[in-house]
């Protein structure tokens, strides 16, 4: 998977959440596409790329998370009619 943009953050404080917690925490708001009728949309998704994968990758000391964002750059209705002309 490759990024559009990654923001590492180093806490001071101890961190004391497991990636289990964190994940079941994020799974509250998981991404969904644009609705019909929505302009953008964002959740959280799986850092390796695929569904299936858990919500948060850990590693040693370091746990990776994604947030997926999807905008629409124009609405359905003005590409319809780009589309009928």
């Amino acid at each position: 998977m490759w990024f559009k943009a990654v923001l590492p953050f180093k806490l001071d404080a101890d961190f004391e959440c497991q990636a289990e917690s964190l994940a079941e925490h994020l799974e509250k708001n998981l991404f969904q596409p644009c609705s019909a009728y929505s302009m953008s949309s964002a959740g959280w998704f799986p850092p390796m790329g695929t569904p299936e994968a858990p919500l948060v990758h850990a590693a040693g000391h370091f746990m990776m998370v994604a947030l997926k964002v999807q905008d629409k750059i124009l609405p359905a209705a003005a590409i319809k009619e780009a589309l009928d002309d």
